[in-house]
């Protein structure tokens, strides 16, 4: 009996941890000529600019296009737009700054829904950035991290979240560590993200299992507790 407790357990742990590694993930590819302008805010100051897109802009709100192709809950294959007008990065600490924008990125993705067969909207949202951290000196990569809250699509949960990773290329590791400080403007190329559940719920036949596990356990123990009683 214990060694069968022992067998369900295991059962159940291999569940959890397919369900926890099959998690739901939009990957964003860079197209060329797709860039993120990055600006100094001049002498005396530790601050710099950032706006997504380049020559993509209008009322000083501008546009970066990415491709996206998802899996699991979020298949699909679309366009990603985020629309925005230019945000704060502020120094921190380490090779990372803070981001502030006056109002959330406007986040809408529209493509192909996998599951359904069906074209639209697929996911729309407000997309908040929060830290941007450079690669350190052995690599010129650096990524944008934040999340994006969904109100609407074909793929979406409204209300839920979802974190967020933009990746860009800078021509050198110390670029930005360069313009600080002055009042000149760089271009990286967007090289590609990643959109993904937060934390994805087990599935039912694990919890089964475990619980299973765990009473046939119980018995046991109990079983014993008694057979010692009545010996005694």
């Amino acid at each position: 009996m214990r060694s069968m407790a022992c067998v369900l357990s295991l059962l159940a742990c291999l569940l959890l941890g397919a369900g926890a590694a099959a998690q739901s993930a939009i990957n964003l590819l860079g197209l060329p000529g797709q860039t993120v302008t990055f600006t100094g805010m001049g002498a005396g100051t530790s601050s710099l600019a950032m706006t997504l897109g380049s020559g993509t802009c209008s009322n000083n709100v501008c546009t970066l296009y990415g491709l996206g192709e998802g899996n699991g809950n979020l298949s699909s294959t679309g366009v990603v737009m985020m629309q925005t007008a230019t945000m704060q990065m502020d120094a921190g600490s380490g090779d990372s700054f803070s981001l502030q924008s006056s109002a959330p990125i406007e986040f809408p993705y529209y493509g192909f829904n996998t599951a359904t067969g069906q074209m639209g909207l697929l996911l729309d949202g407000d997309l908040n950035l929060t830290r941007f951290t450079l690669g350190g000196s052995t690599t010129a990569s650096a990524s944008a991290a934040g999340y994006l809250t969904l109100t609407g699509g074909s793929l979406a949960t409204p209300g839920s979240t979802l974190s967020f990773n933009l990746d860009v290329d800078l021509p050198s590791w110390n670029s930005l560590t360069n313009l600080v400080g002055t009042g000149n403007s760089l271009s990286a190329q967007l090289a590609g993200g990643q959109l993904s559940e937060l934390s994805s719920a087990p599935e039912p036949a694990g919890w089964m299992l475990a619980v299973l596990g765990a009473l046939v356990l119980g018995g046991g123990y109990v079983r014993r507790r008694q057979g010692s009683g009545v010996l005694a």
